[in-house]
């Protein structure tokens, strides 16, 4: 999990815990909603929002108003009155908890490894269109064959180009390759949360080397498969010096 998704369920915990046991409060338990706001507020500024999290945002927003309703007691219980009115409540809460918990832990976004070549690496789409070749498969005839192809290459970059993610117009493509692998079209709608390390721009014009000449790689997905598929590999190859080009195979 991410710094402010565990700063979050750390949160959370503790608020569950003051609202479970009624002991007087110390200051700084006051300050637990706040605080569980800002970690919330920060996660979706910076780390952003997955679907495995919803729980716990729901969890937060349950916790922090019970909390705000709830009097604080001015002295402490006992031990055997706090473990007797508490069992069933926190039995209750420590399961929504885990939940909440156990979503982001099992299913985190994933880390790819880092890139062992000396170049930076940066990569972009290219719409391609020949109007000389007529696509025979396509439903309009006389229509031109289309491509789209992706590049990955050693960059030279500036530092004010965009970072590139996983899928390109997520929102199209996610619904597409939930349905061929039938699974849930939200599953993926995290992919775009794994930090590629690498830049979103066609090649600089001051390229790495001098002569700006680099092998080149043509990489050809199998059926069901599409170009971004390999991107680890793509970019690994790229930080050596290849420039690699793959092609999404229309029909595939």
């Amino acid at each position: 999990m991410r710094t402010f998704e565990i700063l979050l369920l750390a949160a959370n915990g503790l608020l569950l815990f003051w609202l479970l046991f009624p002991l007087s409060r110390a200051r700084w338990v006051n300050g637990l909603p706040l605080a569980a706001v800002l970690f919330l507020a920060v996660h979706l500024l910076l780390e952003k929002y997955r679907w495995q999290m919803v729980p716990a945002y729901g969890l937060t927003a349950v916790l922090i108003l019970l909390f705000l309703l709830a009097k604080p007691t001015e002295k402490p219980a006992r031990w055997s009155k706090i473990v007797g009115g508490s069992l069933a409540a926190g039995s209750l809460g420590a399961v929504l908890l885990l939940i909440a918990a156990a979503l982001p832990a099992l299913l985190p976004v994933p880390k790819l490894p880092p890139m062992t070549g000396p170049y930076p690496v940066g990569s972009f789409s290219l719409y391609l269109v020949d109007e000389s070749r007529e696509d025979i498969f396509a439903d309009e005839s006389g229509a031109p064959r289309e491509l789209m192809a992706q590049f990955w290459y050693p960059a030279a970059p500036t530092g004010r180009e965009p970072t590139a993610v996983l899928l390109p117009d997520l929102p199209l493509i996610a619904p597409v390759l939930a349905e061929r692998f039938d699974l849930p079209s939200f599953l993926l709608n995290h992919a775009n949360l794994i930090d590629l390390e690498i830049t979103e721009s066609p090649p600089a014009a001051a390229p790495p080397e001098p002569d700006g000449r680099f092998p080149l790689i043509i990489f050809a997905h199998g059926l069901t498969g599409l170009r971004m598929q390999n991107s680890s590999a793509m970019r690994e190859l790229a930080s050596h010096g290849y420039v690699v080009a793959a092609l999404d195979h229309t029909y595939a």
